[in-house]
């Protein structure tokens, strides 16, 4: 009767640790799934985060892009406009160039002329 109350204890407390172990074992589990759970939602968090960084740097690029060709833009602008400035004296100065000979010509011929025609006068004179 003592063996079989020992037995009997021995058993219990064997059923008992067994309970414990098993409860232990099932808290380990239900606390590594709340980390899995809190890792994947932080790693989530991280990744929205680093798309958000990613558009908001893709964004500044393409509006430094955007402000670098409208400056270029109107860099060429002005540049086009200032040759087109410069041509249009050049033409003038051509053109006035061009004047200025045709009346020094034209006043050589006249002066060839009333040479001539004084020459033949006093030729004529005498």
């Amino acid at each position: 009767s003592a063996e079989r109350d020992k037995a009997a204890a021995l058993k219990d407390a064997r059923d008992k640790a067994g309970a414990e172990l098993k409860h232990a074992s099932e808290q380990n589990a239900a606390a590594l799934c709340l980390v899995a759970n809190q890792s994947r939602d932080a790693l989530a968090a991280v990744k929205l985060q680093a798309v958000a960084q990613l558009e908001t740097a893709e964004s500044a690029k393409a509006a430094a892009i955007q402000a670098a060709l409208a400056e270029a833009d109107v860099a060429a602008k002005t540049a086009a406009r200032d040759k087109a400035e410069a041509l249009q004296v050049v033409h003038e100065a051509m053109q006035k160039a061009e004047a200025d000979l045709r009346q020094q010509w034209a006043s050589e011929r006249e002066a060839a002329a009333q040479e001539k025609a004084m020459a033949l006068a006093v030729a004529q004179a005498t």
